[in-house]
């Protein structure tokens, strides 16, 4: 039988993205592993002359660190892979016709797949006088490697340009020695990230740290005057300076794709669907030079969730890549910023929660009663557990809302966000019994994602309200975590059941009509009729044992299928039912003796059964304190949940044998 032919994938660009890509393309080579299955060939073609390197801490250049030691994956790494690489050459245009890309040696490589991963382009705003010496933009190697060499014989420097990219410049020149000026057009910083309120907090602690911040400025020309460099502003002022970093924004490297008739957004980017592909179905996109659903993403996260996503799709698997989170947290300037979720005050609809503090300003975007965004400025110890929140679209009590506002913390005093610090003692998973010393047993062995502990342990394998603190174990805070089934009904039964159970208490039983015109006589036939009685009170047994089949998913292995929440939400349902059951077959008289205990223990049951369900509704919803709290309470309330039942069936035997035969 002949070989099959390989299939051929030629990768355009060798930056982060496309280095994930490769990585992603070539792991996992196990026999049993589909990606060994697949027979491909990859050959990535890069500009620059090194093969790809870290360019969000680019900044470590001027702390001495080396090309070569910011440097993703050496020359040998690629080989080892299989992977041609071949930098130094870019390629100039795209023959779709004919499935080949043409290099600027002037060769051409066909391709089964291309994958283009271009990635941007520094903006450079058309301001007379941006060619002059002695302005950069902050890129590439190279250009930090100038930036480096002027600096040496500078005083001063200013950027423009107070986005993400403009603080790490004005970072680098600062840390240099330098006088540094900070130039936005806008009117605050990081304007597509922060509000007015924090972007103004934000100057404040970076003007304290002598850094000079010159808001709603356009340039309108640099001007060289001697061995200076005059910045005129549209306003009449200028500043004068040694050099000028221009860090604008970016704009993702579409060309090729456009030029060869591949679809490209309004705004730029080449337009791709949930699989990457592009408008030719042999043509993907990855990274900053795609457009995804109206949206460039300009953060490496987004990109690597992309790299690998078209990694699964062109290995068979049927993945999609959907909207991706574009969450931060930096150190910028010395000042720790952190954005979650979607942007403060660019969310119709909601509302924004704000904390003003000494270390700084806190906000969270609230929707539908869900955390759906967050931002600070300043020191906030808790920012890695408000990420796992909004990931998680917690829902925040009112009390929290109230400490949010007033103290600027949404978790309680000791709330620990770091499972691994736990007790080892502690329940994680209560329905499996799995401690946190299990996990870190699990983890020592090397389990490192979510589905390898759930496999090990056992954990968030039943119910799966576990499965949020299985991925903090891991230190995790993207590992999507859904919504856990049946628990919004597990929620309104239990609480149901035992406000039912108190207020019947508090009002006592219902009376005996008194003649037949009382109103009492329309409803008491149902527990002073021997026909009635027989047909609540066999309504109620069935009840209760169907009610006791649906706790079986649980507990026999056998019994997988359908979703256990959903089980676990019809059992206490049926729990609420009996309370109805009992209410119809007894009027909530409780009778004595062995009527007093029978009725007992069916209160009992569902009283108890109410506070566990509860319980286990709230497990994924509270902080991790109280998790750990309500962890150690389910199991016990369970246990005697359980043990309430022993009784039930030998005194309703009992009972029935007395009705009829005694």
């Amino acid at each position: 039988m002949p070989e099959k032919a390989l299939q051929k994938i030629v990768v355009i660009g060798n930056g982060m993205t496309s280095q994930s890509f490769c990585r992603y393309m070539t792991e996992e080579r196990d026999q049993n592993s589909p990606r060994a299955r697949q027979l491909f060939s990859l050959q990535v073609f890069g500009e620059e002359p090194r093969p790809a390197y870290d360019r969000v801490h680019l900044t470590d250049f001027f702390d001495g660190k080396s090309p070569g030691m910011l440097e993703l994956a050496s020359r040998e790494w690629y080989v080892k892979r299989g992977i041609e690489l071949r930098t130094g050459e870019a390629i100039q245009s795209i023959d779709r016709d004919n499935q080949r890309v043409v290099s600027s040696t002037g060769e051409r490589h066909e391709y089964d797949k291309l994958v283009v991963a271009t990635g941007s382009r520094p903006f450079v705003p058309p301001i007379p006088g941006v060619d002059l010496d002695g302005v950069f933009v902050y890129r590439t190697i190279e250009d930090v490697q100038g930036i480096a060499n002027a600096g040496q014989n500078a005083r001063s420097a200013a950027v423009l340009g107070g986005g993400l990219l403009g603080l790490e410049a004005a970072k680098a020149l600062r840390d240099m020695g330098l006088s540094t000026h900070v130039v936005e057009m806008a009117p605050g910083l990081m304007p597509r990230q922060l509000d007015r309120e924090s972007a103004d907090e934000l100057k404040s602690r970076i003007e304290r740290i002598g850094v000079n911040v010159h808001l709603t400025k356009r340039t309108q020309s640099i001007e060289k005057h001697g061995d200076y460099l005059i910045i005129q502003f549209d306003s009449g002022d200028s500043i004068s300076t040694d050099m000028v970093v221009v860090s604008a924004g970016i704009r993702p490297r579409d060309e090729l794709a456009k030029e060869s008739g591949i679809e490209v957004g309004h705004r730029g980017g080449i337009v791709v669907d949930d699989r990457l592909t592009t408008s030719d179905a042999s043509v993907h996109a990855i990274g900053e030079c795609a457009c995804h659903r109206g949206t460039v993403y300009g953060l490496v996260g987004p990109c690597y969730q992309m790299a690998k996503s078209l990694a699964d799709h062109l290995h068979g698997e049927d993945v999609s890549f959907a909207a991706a989170d574009q969450s931060a947290k930096l150190k910028l300037l010395g000042v720790d910023v952190a954005t979650f979720g979607e942007p403060i005050g660019q969310s119709a609809g909601s509302r924004i929660v704000s904390a003003k503090l000494a270390s700084g300003t806190r906000k969270l975007l609230i929707r539908d009663r869900q955390i759906v965004g967050a931002l600070g400025v300043g020191e906030w110890p808790e920012a890695d557990a408000v990420r796992v929140a909004v990931s998680e679209l917690k829902q925040p009590w009112g009390w929290q809302i109230r400490r949010f506002r007033q103290r600027g913390k949404l978790f309680a005093e000791g709330a620990s966000d770091d499972v691994s610090q736990w007790p080892p003692a502690a329940l994680i998973c209560s329905c499996a019994g799995v401690k946190r010393s299990d996990l870190t047993t699990a983890c020592q062995q090397g389990c490192s994602t979510v589905e390898q502990l759930a496999i090990a342990t056992g954990a968030s394998t039943v119910c799966g309200s576990c499965r949020p603190l299985l991925a903090r174990m891991i230190g995790s805070a993207d590992v999507a975590v859904e919504a856990i089934a049946g628990s919004r009904g597990l929620f309104v039964a239990s609480v149901v059941a035992i406000v039912a159970i108190a207020v019947m208490k508090l009002l006592g039983p219902i009376g005996f009509s008194e003649s037949v015109v009382d109103v009492k006589r329309s409803i008491d036939f149902f527990w002073r009729d021997d026909f009635w009685k027989q047909v609540s009170g066999y309504t109620l047994v069935a009840v209760t044992v169907l009610s006791l089949l649906f706790s079986l998913r649980k507990r026999i292995k056998r019994i997988n299928f359908g979703v256990f929440g959903t089980w676990r939400m019809a059992h206490a349902t049926l729990g609420v039912v009996t309370l109805v059951g009992l209410l119809a077959h007894t009027g909530w008289h409780w009778g004595a003796s062995l009527n007093f205990w029978l009725m007992s223990c069916f209160v009992g049951i569902n009283l108890i059964g109410g506070f566990t369900g509860l319980v286990a509704s709230l497990e994924s919803r509270v902080s991790p304190s109280s998790a750990l709290l309500l962890r150690q309470w389910r199991p016990k309330l369970t246990l005697l949940h359980i043990m309430l039942f022993w009784p039930l069936p030998l005194l309703i035997a009992v009972h029935v044998f007395c009705v009829y035969y005694y």
